[in-house]
């Protein structure tokens, strides 16, 4: 945590925020070497490899077909998180400051459809063609 600059406080929020259970929290504070592959199931070491970006604060992040590992309780929390990484400009960060943050952006892909609300934008690819569809969270329908 400290030794990378990133306070200890913001990577348990984000961690929190994502799902980990205590005990991963804990290893994360620990001293210990850990063989994570081994140790950790991996939905665990999943959300460990998406907090780790989020306490980086990339200002694009790009996920390929994460979400197919979760649940459905699971993966509307992660949605949610990362809605609020890109309306907050960051996780955890000063919000007095937010006006001086860069945007965020999250690029996802996934097989499945999800809830369009929490998009700006969603492009359906099909053998067809693209198409755009609507994302106000009461259509569904392509244009």
């Amino acid at each position: 945590g400290k030794d990378q600059g990133y306070p200890d406080d913001q990577i348990r929020d984000i961690c929190k925020r994502l799902g980990l259970p205590n005990s991963v929290q804990e290893l994360i504070g620990s001293e210990d070497k850990q063989q994570w592959g081994a140790t950790l199931p991996m939905t665990q070491r999943l959300l460990l490899s998406l907090a780790r970006v989020l306490i980086s604060n990339p200002d694009m992040l790009c996920i390929g077909k994460f979400l197919q590992h979760f649940d459905d309780g699971a993966t509307k929390r992660l949605l949610k998180t990362l809605r609020e990484f890109v309306d907050l400009r960051g996780l955890c960060q000063d919000p007095t400051l937010r006006h001086l943050r860069r945007p965020r952006t999250v690029i996802m892909t996934t097989s499945s459809m999800l809830d369009p609300s929490l998009a700006n934008d969603i492009l359906l690819v099909k053998h067809t063609g693209i198409h755009a569809m609507k994302t106000d969270g009461d259509q569904n329908t392509t244009s």
